[in-house]
């Protein structure tokens, strides 16, 4: 059901990604991410019941979709043609990389008796992980967006 839920957020977040992303492209990317692990940390912190899981994973799964479509652009935007493809394979393999990290972390420390600090942890590190890949591609903490041929790369 969590994941019907899930997938039912990706495909709002799909159909209204084009309208929150706008201009801001790397806003989107990584304010995304921090609300994805916002969700999570709501999870965590709030008591657990039916509905504040469905609408924290309808929210996640929205976050995700837009997080998706962002991302994909930047790619787009920021790398030389060239380097799409490289470019692509490297976050694709991170991203895998942390997620089976997290079941990894997950099933040694904190299942079966412990999931809403489960939910704790990777909702910080996904809040963190969004305010800090912001910071570091804007190079401040405002959300102003930057055009490509101002950036000093």
């Amino acid at each position: 059901m969590l994941t019907a839920l899930w997938a039912v957020g990706m495909l709002i977040g799909a159909g209204l990604a084009e309208r929150v992303i706008g201009h801001r492209v790397g806003l989107a990317a990584f304010g995304t991410a921090a609300v994805m692990g916002a969700t999570m940390l709501w999870i965590g912190l709030a008591p657990i019941g039916l509905a504040i899981v469905a609408v924290a994973f309808i929210l996640g799964g929205g976050a995700n979709s837009i997080h998706n479509v962002a991302v994909r652009t930047l790619f787009q935007s920021e790398c030389p043609p060239a380097d799409h493809g490289k470019v692509a394979a490297i976050y694709g393999a991170v991203t895998r990389t942390a997620v089976i990290g997290g079941y990894v972390a997950g099933g040694c420390f904190f299942v079966p008796n412990d999931a809403p600090t489960a939910y704790l942890v990777g909702g910080l590190l996904g809040v963190v992980a969004g305010l800090v890949g912001w910071r570091i591609f804007n190079r401040r903490w405002s959300a102003a967006p930057i055009k490509a041929s101002t950036r000093q790369d």
